[in-house]
């Protein structure tokens, strides 16, 4: 409570088994007899089974706050190992939220919208390759542009000049 971490439980409906099953798992603990332990893993499954069903349960602003940066930091996370291919139903297949909730999310965090986020990605990374000896072609590929003209159009648009340009000024 000192550091209000912690969950609120609302019973949804009156004839809830969680509060025995906390006293048995109280019960399993003090007692500690041969295979507790096993006892406990399934008293706790059936507990969770219990909050899940018969509980609302909310989270104190703080909490939730420090949920939606871990979410933002895996969604971050994936679409950098994924930035060639990403697109908005790949992170609803993965993380299950809403296709909206990515571009608040994105908006709220780095200012952009998911496009404009992954399209920044793609752009450094094929500057990067770029500047390590990769053709434009290759580059050009490897971040997930197939139209030469649309990735010179866009490459253009960020950096000022042409992806051919950019090479010989960084060599």
């Amino acid at each position: 409570k000192k550091h209000h971490q912690f969950v609120h439980f609302e019973k949804k409906k009156e004839n809830s088994e969680a509060p025995d099953i906390m006293e048995d798992i109280i019960s399993e603990i003090i007692q500690m007899k041969p295979g507790y332990k096993y006892i406990l893993k399934g008293l706790y499954e059936r507990l969770l089974n219990n909050l899940i069903h018969d509980y609302h349960f909310n989270l104190n602003a703080r909490e939730k706050q420090k949920a939606k940066d871990l979410t933002f930091l895996e969604i971050e996370d994936y679409i950098d190992k994924h930035y060639n291919e990403v697109n908005i139903k790949m992170l609803s297949d993965e993380f299950h939220y809403n296709e909206d909730y990515y571009n608040r999310l994105i908006k709220e965090y780095k200012g952009c919208t998911f496009n404009e986020y992954v399209t920044n990605i793609r752009l450094n990374k094929a500057a990067s390759y770029l500047t390590s000896g990769y053709s434009v072609e290759d580059a050009m590929y490897e971040v997930g542009y197939y139209s030469r003209s649309n990735f010179v159009r866009i490459f253009k648009e960020h950096y000022g000049v042409s992806p051919s340009v950019y090479k010989k000024m960084k060599k």
